[in-house]
């Protein structure tokens, strides 16, 4: 007998819950608790076994064809739901699931969560396509398993039901995290496709923006799922789609924005989540956009008009996502799961930089000071080749707790990369990044990120990149004239965009010393 994984199982059950084919493959060869049923000609297999670190069972469901087992689904049961039924026999275990954080399906005249192997009378004038409905009144995204047959008997048309259930998963996974909090814990999940291109220290923010460029073809039926959630006591945060509405959910606040006005089968569209404290917004810019704006329409008046948003009660994340982040910094790491995981620890420790400068108050180790006795009579910024050493310094020991190794001044196609950034995944492959640092006043700011960054990656084959812009600009230094804080980081990333250089994560670095609090 051949284990085969279904398409449904590897888009939900791996890449969503991060269940492997080896856990699967186990739980079936080893199970603590087995099940096989068969209805008209259809046999199911439902097998469960306690994973080894104990903090949690997987349920495996799968049915036979063609002398092969093909997995479904497979999902997560806490000890808190096996206690609460009192026993390991699989099917009640996917029973109580599904009354818990199941959807209700229609079938016929039949209404529930669960139907097991039951014959469902159907009217003569019901329309294939229309006998099974799934009644989703907050469209929640949701992991559906039907099987089902119509056949004739005498005048009237029964359904023969052997399996259908439907979860809701953002109850599901919103249990699956709150379970994992203690009085002061944090739990950050990112979606794997948006992993290494935004960090976990990116959306505990007060104020933030999560910004990617998809095809319409990639949104709609089929496609639901949450892109990120941020849970702690007393705050969540989470942006996602649903089959027909893009989301952003903060606390008790929801927006929903509907893909069906701007809708076209194929075609780019840029989609904007962002939050502040007193508001959440959603933004679409398809190609229509680019349309109106050609035609001589104002471009911001357009990002208006078509951006929605919902004034809130004032938010702001609780002081324990920023210790979160500081402890996560430097936890422990060996090896890594896939290169998305290495992309985003990398960037997360480089992002960890400005709060260290900031939070110890080392302003002047980036600064050239010249004194006249104890009198400071200039301030200039140090030069890049000066300040490398200082950020390999601080990352030296985050680098040993997360396992990668720094490579600075790296020898690559006729020039010296800054830093290269290497490790290692479970399969023993080794995965790099490569990191570029600029100052925000240099002439070369351009082009470093559109020729100079992007040749040493090829030279390198690296499938990744960091440009990090250090910004002085403030009380003592003015340069550069044209840019803030803010708009440099959306000048660069509309750079970045516009040459197709996804692959780049663009990082602004804060080094402009503010005044003591004694000269404000």
């Amino acid at each position: 007998m051949g284990i085969l994984f279904t398409d449904l199982f590897k888009k939900e059950c791996q890449n969503k819950f991060q269940v492997t084919e080896a856990q699967v493959q186990q739980t079936i060869t080893n199970p603590d608790r087995r099940q096989v049923v068969e209805f008209n000609g259809l046999k199911l297999g439902f097998f469960l076994k306690k994973q080894t670190e104990g903090k949690y069972y997987l349920l495996v469901c799968a049915h036979w064809e063609k002398g092969n087992l093909l997995v479904d689904l497979a999902f997560k049961i806490l000890p808190s739901l096996v206690e609460e039924v009192k026993t390991l026999e699989p099917l009640v275990l996917l029973q109580q699931l599904a009354l818990k954080f199941g959807l209700t399906i229609r079938i016929g005249k039949q209404l529930n969560k669960f139907i097991f192997r039951e014959s469902i009378p159907l009217k003569p004038n019901d329309k294939p396509a229309k006998i099974v409905k799934i009644l989703n009144p907050e469209n929640h995204p949701f992991l559906q398993s039907i099987f089902i047959k119509i056949r004739q008997k005498g005048n009237t048309k029964v359904a023969d039901c052997a399996l259908a259930y439907c979860i809701d998963l953002e109850r599901y996974s919103k249990w699956l995290m709150e379970r994992k909090l203690t009085k002061n814990s944090v739990v950050i999940d990112i979606a794997p496709q948006i992993r290494g291109y935004i960090t976990p220290r990116d959306l505990i923010t007060a104020s933030g923006t999560l910004h990617f460029l998809t095809n319409y073809s990639q949104l709609g039926s089929g496609k639901s799922g949450y892109l990120f959630k941020v849970i702690s006591p007393n705050y969540y945060l989470e942006v996602g789609f649903t089959e027909n509405s893009f989301y952003i959910a903060r606390n008790d606040q929801r927006l929903e924005v509907s893909i069906e006005p701007v809708y076209k089968p194929t075609g780019y569209v840029h989609c904007y989540a962002m939050w502040q404290p007193t508001e959440l917004s959603l933004l679409f810019l398809d190609e229509s956009y680019k349309e109106a704006v050609s035609s001589g329409a104002d471009a911001i008046a357009e990002i208006e008009r078509r951006k929605k948003t919902l004034k809130t009660p004032s938010t702001i994340p609780p002081n324990s996502l920023i210790d979160w982040a500081r402890k996560e910094t430097i936890a422990p790491i060996t090896t890594y799961d896939s290169p998305f995981d290495f992309y985003q620890a990398v960037t997360f420790s480089l992002q960890s930089i400005p709060d260290k400068v900031a939070t110890i108050g080392m302003y002047n180790a980036f600064w050239d000071i010249t004194y006249k006795g104890s009198r400071i009579v200039s301030r200039r910024p140090k030069r890049e080749t000066d300040i490398l050493p200082i950020i390999h310094g601080l990352l030296h020991d985050i680098a040993l707790a997360k396992n990668f190794q720094i490579y600075p001044e790296y020898q690559i196609a006729s020039g010296r990369l800054d830093f290269l950034i290497s490790g290692q995944l479970k399969t023993g492959e080794t995965v790099n990044v490569c990191a570029e640092f600029k100052h925000a006043h240099s002439p070369d700011l351009e082009n470093g990120l559109l020729n100079q960054l992007p040749t040493y990656m090829r030279a390198k084959g690296c499938d990744f990149g960091l440009y990090c812009v250090m910004f002085f600009k403030g009380p003592y230094f003015t340069e550069p004239k044209n840019f803030d804080l803010k708009n440099i980081d959306l000048f660069l990333n509309g750079l970045a965009n516009s040459a197709g250089l996804s692959n780049i994560r663009i990082l602004v670095f804060d080094f402009s010393h503010p005044k003591p609090p004694s000269q404000l």
